[in-house]
């Protein structure tokens, strides 16, 4: 699987940073700060004293920004969902029940497509 793949994204949560790109910042905050975070075994990657300080001090913060962010919506932040169904199935089935499920407080724009039968 490769490693940009949508369920390696999903896997990883919602940031966009690759490993390189955050290999990259905490070597830059290494640098600024003058101080190694990080020790690198082999593939094992362990903090050092004064990462686990560090991270000991910043976890809190780090947490509120990300609830913080997870709380806000843009303005264009709306959920698309796409529908797809025959005609028979629409009519009969998902048209009636519509109404209710647009009902609930969302944000989410519904599209819909109609399948013909093969």
């Amino acid at each position: 699987m490769p490693r940009n793949s949508a369920a390696s994204r999903r896997r990883r949560g919602s940031s966009a940073l690759t490993p390189s790109a955050v290999t990259q910042q905490i070597q830059s905050l290494e640098l600024q700060r003058g101080v190694s975070l990080l020790s690198r075994m082999g593939r094992r990657i362990l903090l050092t004293e004064a990462g686990e300080r560090y991270f000991a001090m910043i976890t809190d913060e780090v947490g509120r920004i990300a609830e913080a962010t997870g709380t806000i919506r843009g303005f264009r932040s709306v959920t698309t969902l796409v529908v797809r169904a025959t005609p028979t199935l629409s009519n009969k089935w998902l048209l009636p029940r519509l109404g209710a499920f647009l009902e609930f407080p969302m944000r989410c724009c519904i599209t819909g497509a109609q399948d013909t039968p093969s």
